[in-house]
């Protein structure tokens, strides 16, 4: 005799009463909204006999049906799309002795709402500095996948694979140069751990990647130098792009600051008309 004894444990059961259920249940032991409608189930049971399958959620609505089991092997297709998630049980039962087995399985149809997080680069607007590096984030449910699609008016990126770390949020950063200047669009559609999508959702931008150059005419006041006869009708004018607006400020040396904003006409030219006999002496600057 060895030194240790070499335990195998079997199954007696001189009555034929094995009696199973094949797990897991639709190969994760988790039912989504595709899988509900046709829910495989299957099992052991002596052959000849016939057993009745339940499946009980925790409203203790149930879905039953009895079956065969000729070749000692039983397997049924359910809906059971009326209960509801959450906890189901699933309960195999010999119609003749009552011998009984039973196992647990999730059922998850549905998805959290996913969001996206607005303004995007904080005023909706992406600007040249920020095109090569813009971040997009939102909420999902953990551990989801969120497929993120990126449409310009002249090029597209995605999809895009995010995952949602496990307190809810998203983040991507991207380089979006190549979708192009003008109305962009976002859009987000999760795939939960169950492997339900849910519903995409989509948030608009604008995209002007392009520097506006400014120029002001110079020398203002025909020499630089605004007189106590000039002072309060003072013309800045110059040239920008059609339809930009701009606002136009001149300060003092003690940094009093007149402001003004116009909208840079169809031609191209802007002006405004400041009266500066507010601000101090001596040296000023004019910003646009």
């Amino acid at each position: 005799m060895c030194s240790s004894d070499l335990v195998h444990q079997v199954l007696f059961d001189p009555d034929g009463t094995i009696i199973s259920i094949d797990t897991p249940i639709e190969i994760d032991n988790i039912i989504n909204f595709v899988e509900q409608a046709h829910v495989e189930l299957s099992g052991q049971r002596e052959p000849g006999r016939s057993v009745r399958v339940t499946v009980t959620d925790k409203n203790n609505v149930s879905v039953q049906r009895v079956i065969s089991a000729d070749d000692g092997t039983w397997a049924e297709t359910l809906d059971i799309s009326s209960l509801a998630d959450g906890t189901l049980r699933v309960s195999v039962v010999d119609t003749v002795d009552g011998s009984r087995a039973s196992t647990l399985v999730t059922k998850d149809t549905s998805v959290v709402r996913t969001t996206i997080d607005t303004p995007i680069s904080g005023d909706d607007i992406v600007s040249a500095a920020e095109i090569t590096s813009v971040e997009f984030t939102g909420t999902g449910e953990p551990d989801s996948d969120i497929s993120i699609d990126i449409v310009g008016e002249s090029g597209s990126l995605g999809p895009i694979i995010v995952s949602v770390g496990t307190d809810g949020t998203w983040t991507t950063t991207q380089d979006i140069t190549t979708i192009g200047d003008g109305d962009a669009t976002i859009t987000a559609t999760e795939t939960d751990i169950a492997g339900n999508t849910g519903n995409p959702i989509s948030e608009p931008f604008f995209v002007n990647s392009r520097m506006v150059v400014v120029d002001i005419n110079t020398p203002i006041s025909g020499d630089d130098i605004v007189t106590a006869t000039e002072e309060q009708s003072v013309i800045i004018d110059g040239t920008s792009e059609p339809g930009v607006t701009m606002t136009i400020s001149v300060s003092d040396a003690v940094n009093d600051v007149i402001s003004r904003t116009t909208t840079v006409d169809n031609l191209g030219n802007w002006s405004v008309d400041l009266d500066l006999s507010s601000l101090d002496d001596e040296i000023g600057r004019a910003h646009v």
